[in-house]
């Protein structure tokens, strides 16, 4: 049964206040099928799962129960989702927005824990903020002389270009403007050092990555360039500061990555390299369970000269075309413009992050096209490893 189908049944049932059956519904071929759904399929699974046991433990209808249609179910889940991840990564978030919230949308007990150990790092943490019972702590905190300096040499920077003023922009391929204001709500709250401006491009309706990419890069001329997926969360509030600060240090480089590898494994698959490099992630694990993870591999000597970065988010500070006539789709861009621009002679940096800069609250992934363009990259840069 498709999405669509599926669906307008659960409608009908939530009209109809049958709650057995949405259950029924949505679990149906769970055992065989699962590992095959859509993230959104899963969710659904799981909003039926926590409706039902929210009312066979506490008597009262969760989420799902409350909800005039499964759309606006999931679309509570996932605002109840973004919050907690404010709640956990602002020290400025006020948690009486998130208990207003649950207070609002009938979330039940049962939903907020198990929504809260699925989508933060520290639940403990996070259901003590919740309930008021601790302060909120800053993981990112820096003293007033570790900000003096950091502005300090912000200001040297500045005066090594003669006050001319530069700009950063961030550049992101979309497809789901929800998912899109919430990015930049966190770009929103990031530091700015003098003499920097920040700018935006999002590129609606792109054929490829490669091509998207391209179009916001012609069209921008900001000295700095992220190129981000629309689901990366910048929990960093010195990231301009820093990421400015690392190419400095790093005179020969021109892009920066937050997870690299050191070697080009010969199936072109990062991942199968020793990789260094942070970030938090969310997803769902290969048990099918939602879980949120901080990897994290630092290495030894400080900042790390990559071959291939992970491109849920890339700084750039030259410009260097995207080879969109190879690649045509969403997979291994990345790997391809890490290997352009070692092929022009700029290094690839990945600075040491003992906690991530960024959290990347994992969409679904296509996989049809992965093989194909994964072919494509060792065919085109294998003979250059």
């Amino acid at each position: 049964m498709n999405n669509n189908n599926l669906e307008n049944q659960v409608n009908a049932c939530l009209k109809s206040n049958e709650y057995e059956q949405i259950w029924c519904l949505l679990s149906a071929d769970k055992e065989d099928r699962y590992q095959d759904w859509s993230k959104e399929r899963k969710t659904m699974f799981w909003l039926s799962f926590l409706e039902r046991k929210s009312y066979s433990e506490e008597r009262k209808h969760g989420i799902l129960g409350n909800s005039k249609s499964l759309d606006e179910a999931l679309k509570t889940f996932d605002s109840l989702k973004k919050l907690l991840q404010r709640l956990e990564w602002w020290p400025e978030f006020d948690p009486g927005i998130l208990r207003n919230f649950c207070f609002s949308h009938s979330v039940s007990r049962k939903e907020l824990l198990w929504i809260m150990d699925a989508y933060t790092l520290d639940s403990q943490y996070a259901l003590d903020r919740y309930n008021g019972k601790c302060q909120a702590r800053d993981l990112f905190f820096r003293s007033e002389n570790e900000i003096s300096k950091m502005c300090q040499r912000h200001s040297h920077y500045l005066d090594m270009r003669n006050g001319q003023a530069q700009a950063i922009c961030f550049i992101t391929c979309c497809n789901n403007e929800y998912e899109y204001q919430e990015m930049l709500s966190w770009i929103e709250r990031l530091w700015i050092p003098e003499g920097i401006s920040v700018e935006t491009i999002k590129i609606n309706a792109a054929t490829s990555m490669c091509s998207g990419y391209n179009e916001a890069m012609r069209a921008c001329n900001a000295k700095y360039k992220v190129y981000l997926h629309q689901d990366i969360r910048i929990l960093n509030p010195f990231f301009i500061f820093d990421i400015i600060d690392t190419f400095q240090r790093n005179p020969g480089s021109g892009m920066i990555g937050m997870m690299g590898s050191e070697t080009i494994p010969d199936s072109g698959i990062m991942w199968q390299s020793k990789r260094y490099g942070a970030v938090v992630h969310s997803e769902f694990n290969a048990d099918s369970i939602a879980e949120t993870i901080h990897e994290c591999s630092l290495y030894d000597s400080g900042d790390f000269s990559a071959v291939l970065v992970d491109g849920f988010l890339i700084a750039t500070c030259i410009d260097i075309p995207w080879r969109e006539d190879l690649f045509k789709g969403w997979d291994f861009y990345d790997a391809s413009q890490s290997q352009e621009y070692i092929k022009k002679g700029y290094s690839i940096i990945v600075p040491p992050q003992e906690v991530a800069w960024c959290l990347h609250d994992f969409g679904q992934i296509n996989w049809s096209e992965y093989d194909n363009s994964r072919q494509i990259f060792v065919n085109e840069y294998s003979k250059i490893k």
